[in-house]
């Protein structure tokens, strides 16, 4: 072969080595190009379940009283007495830790709710007929010193009912008896019957 062939032989050797190369050298560009793309970010994961506390409304302040008011009314007893009374009696049976009803059923027992009732030739006065004579002490005790108010009895009656109570160890039936005429002789009396059933017929009203 001349020396002429063999020279255009390497050109075109050469020539086809760079074409090969140029060739390569698009596609390894192109492929770095797509690679180099920054990746679509990856899903985010669910947000974890939050608990939601809703914010409810406060109830007016007027409608919470007025619900008070109801569960307190619902525990008045069907008798002529005010609201107010009742609540102070009822109150004052809770301190002590006796049956309302029980106090409820003597003063319809002792006066019929009346107030102003005088009984004993003037001796007992209002609605548990209390005597002066024997609980002059007490109701100087106690800060009470006119019976016909009626809050004022209750609480000098209700602080008598309450000792006779505990006198007689917690036996109702026996702290009406002493309640009534001074103490305890053995028997149940016809007025400590008619209380106790009067005071179960209002809890069942």
């Amino acid at each position: 072969m001349s020396k002429t062939r063999k020279q255009r032989e390497r050109i075109k050797t050469g020539i086809m080595a760079v074409g090969l190369i140029l060739v390569w050298t698009v596609i390894l560009a192109w492929m770095f190009v797509v690679w180099a793309e920054e990746p679509a970010a990856p899903a985010e994961p669910p947000m974890e379940r939050q608990t939601v506390i809703e914010a409810k409304a406060l109830p007016d302040v007027a409608d919470v009283e007025a619900l008070v008011r109801a569960a307190e009314m619902s525990k008045l007893y069907d008798v002529p007495l005010d609201a107010e009374l009742q609540f102070h009696i009822i109150g004052l049976c809770e301190e002590r830790g006796i049956d309302p009803a029980i106090v409820m059923a003597m003063i319809w027992k002792e006066s019929r709710f009346h107030a102003d009732s005088v009984g004993d030739g003037g001796n007992s006065l209002g609605l548990m007929q209390v005597q002066p004579r024997w609980h002059s002490k007490r109701m100087e005790k106690l800060g009470c010193d006119d019976l016909l108010d009626p809050h004022q009895n209750v609480v000098v009656g209700i602080d008598y009912l309450a000792e006779s109570i505990r006198r007689y160890d917690g036996d109702v039936a026996k702290a009406l008896v002493a309640y009534n005429q001074g103490s305890y002789k053995g028997t149940v009396t016809a007025y400590a019957k008619s209380v106790l059933a009067k005071a179960e017929e209002m809890r069942n009203a």
